[in-house]
C-alpha cells in the first residue's frame, strides 16, 4: 500500500516532508486516505473478534492506523482500524466511522474524483465503498445519512417472525442458557461461539444442559467442556478459561479430563481451582510463576471398603508440578489402590514427583503403618455421633443374632 518512494503529490510524501516522522508515526502500520481507493470500508458494532468475517479469516487481519492530515489546522488524526489486504477491506468501529468518515471521504474525493464528476456523484461513489452489512439485522436496515453518519430504519416484519427473533435474543442473554444449536444439523455450540451468528432465528435451539445426542463444535469445544463443568458460575467463566490457558492445558488434555462429565469445577479465587472428581475433592493452586500445589480431602477409614470424607485438606506428596500432569493424576487416582500400595516398599525405580522435584521410588520415604493407624484413630474421633451410634447398633444386632443361635 505504501511505496518506498511516495509520489511528490501524495499525503505520505507531505507527511515525511513537513512532519517529524519519528515523533508522530506509530511503530505499526499506517496508511493515508489517498492510498485507500479501491478498498471497502466495513463498520462494525461490538468487538471485532466476535464478527464472523474475522473468525473465518483472522490470519489476514492487521492492526493499522489511518492518518488524516489537516494542513489548515496543522493537525494529525490517527484512526484505529484493521486492514485485510487479502480481502481489500478496512474494518472500523461504528464510533470511529461516524466520527471520521466525513474527513476520510473528503480526502478520497480530493485524490480520486475532484474535477472528474460532480460532487454529488462523487459522494455517492465514495459511499458505495462502504459495506454496512454488519450494521444491519432482521429488524433494521442501515444507510449513510446526510451528516456522514450511519442511520437506521426499521424493517416491516410479521409478529411471528419478531417473536422468534426476540426468543433467540432472550436465550443468548439468559445466564441459565449455556448451549445452543441449529435444529437442522447435529452440532452443539457454546453460546458465545461465533458460529451462533449463522443460525437463523427460525432454526435456533437452546439448552441449559449439554445435549448428549449432538456432536461438539470444533471451534468452541474447549469452551463447551469448561462451561459444562462449572454449572451456572457464568460470571467467572473467564477465570476458568484463563486458569487452563495459563497452565498450558491443551484441548486434547482438557477433553480427556472434562469430556466424561464426571469432573465439576469451582474457582475459589482467581489462582485456586476446586476440582470435584468422582468421590474426591482437590484444590489446585497456581503461584503465578508456572508452578502448582495440589491438596486432597482428608478421609477416615470406617472399614476395609468404606471411608468417611472430612471437610479438611492435606497437601499431596507426589504429583506432577505442571497443570496437565495434575489433571491426569486426579483422573487416574483410585483410593483403593492408594491404600494397597501406601505401606508396600517399592520394587521399581520409576520416577515420582515430590514437591515439584523428581525422586526415585526406591528413595521415597514411606510412612510406617503404625503412624498411619495413629492418624486414622485420631480422625475417627471426629466422626459424627450419628455414625458412632450406627456402629453400636450394628454390634447390638450381631449380638442378638448370636444369642438366638446359641438358644437353638
Amino acid at each position: 500500500m505504501s511505496d518506498l518512494k511516495p509520489a511528490t503529490n501524495s499525503e505520505r510524501y507531505y507527511f515525511k516532508l513537513y512532519w517529524n516522522e519519528e515523533q508522530f508515526s506509530d511503530s505499526g502500520k499506517y496508511v493515508f486516505c489517498d492510498e485507500l481507493e479501491g478498498y471497502t470500508f466495513v463498520p462494525y458494532a461490538g468487538k471485532l473478534k466476535d464478527q464472523q468475517e474475522y473468525c473465518e479469516n483472522k490470519e489476514t487481519f492487521e492492526d493499522a492506523r489511518i492518518y488524516i492530515i489537516d494542513s489548515i489546522a496543522d493537525r494529525l488524526s490517527k484512526v484505529p482500524c484493521n486492514i485485510s489486504e487479502a480481502r481489500q477491506k478496512i474494518y472500523l468501529t461504528e464510533g470511529n466511522f461516524n466520527k471520521y468518515w466525513r474527513q476520510i471521504s473528503r480526502e478520497i474525493y480530493k485524490s480520486a474524483y475532484k474535477g472528474n464528476i460532480s460532487d454529488k456523484a462523487a459522494q455517492a461513489a465514495i459511499n458505495g465503498m462502504v459495506d454496512l452489512s454488519l450494521m444491519e439485522n432482521p429488524s433494521r436496515t442501515a444507510r449513510i445519512g446526510n451528516y456522514y453518519t450511519i442511520e437506521y430504519k426499521g424493517r416491516e416484519i410479521d409478529l411471528e417472525k419478531q417473536r422468534m427473533i426476540s426468543k433467540k435474543a432472550s436465550a443468548l442473554d439468559d445466564n441459565k442458557i449455556r448451549f445452543v444449536y441449529s435444529k437442522s444439523d447435529n452440532l452443539v455450540h457454546d453460546k458465545t461461539c461465533w458460529q451462533v451468528a449463522k443460525i437463523e432465528y427460525w432454526d435456533f435451539g437452546a439448552s441449559e444442559k449439554l445435549p448428549q445426542d449432538r456432536e461438539i463444535c470444533q471451534y468452541c469445544r474447549r469452551k463447551i467442556y469448561v462451561r459444562n463443568a462449572i454449572q451456572n458460575d457464568t460470571k467467572r467463566f473467564g477465570w476458568y478459561m484463563r486458569f487452563f490457558e495459563n497452565g498450558r492445558v491443551s484441548n486434547k488434555a482438557l477433553e480427556s479430563f472434562l469430556g466424561s462429565g464426571e469432573a465439576k469445577l469451582h474457582m475459589v479465587s482467581v489462582d485456586e481451582l476446586q476440582v470435584m472428581y468422582k468421590e474426591d475433592t482437590w484444590l489446585i493452586r497456581a503461584d503465578g510463576k508456572g508452578k502448582y500445589t495440589l491438596r486432597h480431602n482428608n478421609y477416615v477409614m470406617i472399614n476395609d471398603h468404606e471411608r468417611y470424607i472430612t471437610s479438611e485438606f492435606h497437601k499431596q506428596k507426589h504429583y506432577p508440578p505442571y497443570l496437565p500432569g495434575i489433571l491426569l493424576y486426579i483422573e487416574g487416582y483410585d483410593w483403593h489402590k492408594h491404600l494397597e500400595t501406601k505401606n508396600i516398599e517399592p520394587k521399581s525405580t520409576a520416577s515420582l514427583y515430590e514437591n515439584g522435584q523428581v525422586v526415585s521410588e526406591t528413595s521415597a520415604k514411606m510412612e510406617p503403618l503404625e503412624s498411619e493407624n495413629a492418624k486414622t484413630d485420631a480422625l475417627k474421633n471426629t466422626l459424627p455421633k450419628a455414625m458412632s451410634a450406627r456402629g453400636i447398633w450394628d454390634k447390638f444386632k450381631t449380638w442378638v443374632k448370636q444369642l438366638f443361635r446359641g438358644g437353638k
